[in-house]
Order: C-alpha cells, then structure tokens, then sequence
C-alpha cells in the first residue's frame, strides 16, 4: 500500500481543497443548506488543479451530472486527465466522439458509469471487497494486494487518492481508466 506522502501533490492539494470546499461552505459562495455534491467537488478540485477536465466533458457530455448531482449515494472511481491520456482521450476527444453519434455517446456513457457504484464506499470497504457492482451492473475486483482495481479486461488500475467527501458519496481518485470493454 502507498501512504499519503508517496501521492503526487496535485492529489495532495485537491483532497485538500475539497476538504475545505465542504468545511468551509459559505467561503465558497454555497448556502449552507444546498448539498455539495460529487459534480461540485470534482469540479472545485478541477478549478485547482485541472487534473479531472476529461472526466468532468464526459460527465456533462452525457448528462450524467444530473444522476451525481442527485440524491442517491455514489462512490465515483475518479481517473485523472493524466489516465485518460494513456487510452489517448482528453476533453475535446471526449466531445467530439459524444458528438459523433448515439454509438458514440453510449461509448463515454458505458465508460463514465463503469466508474459509478451506487452508495457511499470508503477506502477500507473497497479494498476490503471481493467485487464492486458498478451502474453499468459490470464489476471491478479491488486488487488483494492494492490499492487497485481490476477491471474487465484484467488491467490492474491504481487508485491513487481516497475519500475524498462529498454530501451524496465520496471520490476515489484513479491512475488509468476503467474499461468496461474493448473500445
């Protein structure tokens, strides 16, 4: 296991900004009777370190702000830009290929909820799973000797920031992207 010292300060600095995001409400213009939900510590966090841009395009791109804006609990598998550019995707590719068609759009949409599991799963009851049900009804395998997932196609993906809090669920941030299947 890596411990809080080993992460890149980037991470470092958004669970730190996020922290303060929801302590500290009313510094950020939010009343303190709405919600701060995962779509506004994600991107309060990419406000600080621009490092979840492509996820937040395939997020809204999809409208899938909506369901994590919700009232649901969620725990959102969060890969970084930096993921995203290892399968060679940033944010205006994620556009254009939303934008592409209902294949396209179903694609980013597949991929997007294969990072979502319903209720609210810290650090400790992920990597303490022998599976996690994601929207998509598909599974990862949180890796025994961690802190991984597994996905679908067997790729070993570092998580590599935990619990980071939002009022409808928590964020755990990840060094590659999910893939629910072959692209």
């Amino acid at each position: 296991m890596t411990n809080m010292f080993s992460k890149p300060r980037y991470v470092l600095a958004a669970m730190a900004f996020a922290l303060t995001l929801l302590l500290s409400p009313n510094a950020f213009a939010v009343k303190p009777e709405d919600r701060v939900t995962i779509v506004d510590v994600a991107l309060a966090v990419n406000a600080a370190t621009g490092e979840f841009s492509t996820l937040i395009a395939s997020v809204v791109g999809t409208g899938l702000d909506a369901v994590l804006d919700g009232n649901g609990q969620y725990t959102v598998f969060a890969p970084t830009d930096a993921a995203f550019e290892k399968i060679g995707l940033n944010a205006a590719e994620v556009i254009a290929i939303i934008d592409s068609g209902p294949d396209g759009e179903e694609l980013i949409r597949d991929t997007v909820l294969y990072h979502v599991a319903r209720g609210e799963r810290l650090s400790g009851d992920v990597l303490d799973s022998e599976q996690i049900r994601m929207i998509t009804n598909g599974f990862t395998y949180p890796d025994p000797y961690g802190p991984a997932l597994i996905d679908n196609l067997g790729r070993f993906v570092p998580i590599i920031a935990t619990d980071i809090p939002a009022d409808n669920g928590v964020i755990h941030v990840l060094g590659d992207v999910l893939l629910p299947y072959v692209p």
